[in-house]
């Protein structure tokens, strides 16, 4: 029997990074003229948040999606990948021509050697704050080659809840949320 899968706490995971997304834009204009302790380490706490829930959220679902393996076709779990992905663009790949699929990008959100928040100026205004515009870098090498890949993490987590969503009436895995 396969690992329980907390499908409401997913769903909370994937609602706090998004609000993260969302959110950072706004706190930095709110806060522009601010130059205490707090924003020196902002950085800092920004990344390790999004670095922890990301990778929860992505091992969660390699794991559901390993399981899924062995109760539908590959091309049954492709197409909910590409339907999940509708409309979304969760990624791209730097250097290659393929389409970064939910599955790929979580396995690259486990195993990237380097990761990094892209951040850019609230404002023109010099010294204003950076803020996190939603995106993240992720580097690492597969089988002697490198790689590098700009996800777009409102859009995977969007993709993820679609994904995870069209799965609840086909999967063994017990699902459940905080009720039960």
């Amino acid at each position: 029997m396969p690992h329980s899968f907390n499908e409401v706490g997913f769903h909370e995971k994937l609602f706090v990074i998004r609000h993260l997304c969302h959110g950072s834009k706004s706190l930095c204009s709110v806060h522009e003229d601010d130059i205490g302790e707090d924003w020196r380490d902002y950085r800092q706490w920004m990344k390790g948040m999004i670095s922890d829930e990301l990778l929860a959220v992505a091992i969660k679902f390699r794991n559901l999606h390993d399981v899924l393996t062995a109760q539908l076709k590959r091309t049954e779990l492709a197409k909910r990948d590409n339907e999940a992905r509708k409309g979304l663009t969760i990624g791209v790949w730097h250097g290659a021509q393929s389409v970064l699929t939910v599955r790929e990008a979580c396995n690259k959100i486990i195993h990237a050697t380097d990761a990094y928040l892209d951040w850019r100026p609230v404002s023109e205004d010099a010294g204003a704050h950076d803020y996190w515009t939603g995106t993240m870098w992720l580097g690492g090498v597969k089988n002697s080659q490198e790689w590098k890949i700009e996800v777009h993490v409102d859009e995977l987590c969007i993709a993820l809840s679609r994904i995870v969503e069209s799965v609840e009436d086909v999967t063994s895995v017990t699902l459940y949320d905080h009720d039960e």
